[in-house]
């Protein structure tokens, strides 16, 4: 949950700036919140009829990898693509973190204490995240790092974080 909430809050913050840099239109930036609204009923849908979530939050961070990252690379009509899958994808991501105390026998009694709790850590990420962005640019003097380290954090995270629990 630090992960995406951190990913996608650093994005929120820094991609008019990153665009502005690649010498984009900086209210291109709106796609990634347009896929984080569609992304809590179209993945709570879809999780609500796969019975392993974990599918889908390795694909998403798969996803989240690949359109970050291409928000670097790709030509300008992908681009759009990307910024909104990358919204898509670490909100996915959420939206199935939120559920899971559900899931849980043990849990499920206590899921409100175990969801606020969560979303207090969760809040890790949007506080370091961010500055760990602003700083690469200051170092590096391009945005490339910055993103590159986004990618990272969110495909990581979410690959290996979908693995938890999981037998043998």
């Amino acid at each position: 949950m630090m992960a995406s909430m951190g990913s996608y809050d650093t994005l929120a913050t820094w991609l008019p700036k990153v665009l502005e840099m690649k010498d984009l239109n900086k209210a291109l930036a709106s796609l990634l919140p347009l896929g984080f609204f569609l992304a809590g009923p179209v993945v709570g849908l879809v999780s609500d009829r796969i019975s392993n979530s974990s599918t889908i939050v390795a694909i998403s961070g798969v996803v989240a990898a690949a359109s970050i990252v291409g928000i670097n690379y790709v030509p300008f009509p992908l681009v759009l693509l990307c910024i909104f899958l990358a919204g898509f994808s670490t909100i996915g991501v959420l939206t199935i973190s939120l559920t899971m105390p559900t899931k849980d026998q043990r849990l499920s009694v206590t899921a409100g204490s175990v969801v606020g709790l969560t979303s207090a850590l969760g809040n890790v990420g949007p506080l370091a995240m961010p500055v760990l962005f602003g700083f690469l640019i200051d170092v590096t003097d391009t945005f490339h790092a910055s993103i590159l380290s986004v990618a990272a954090l969110a495909g990581i995270a979410f690959v290996f974080g979908s693995r938890i629990g999981k037998q043998g």
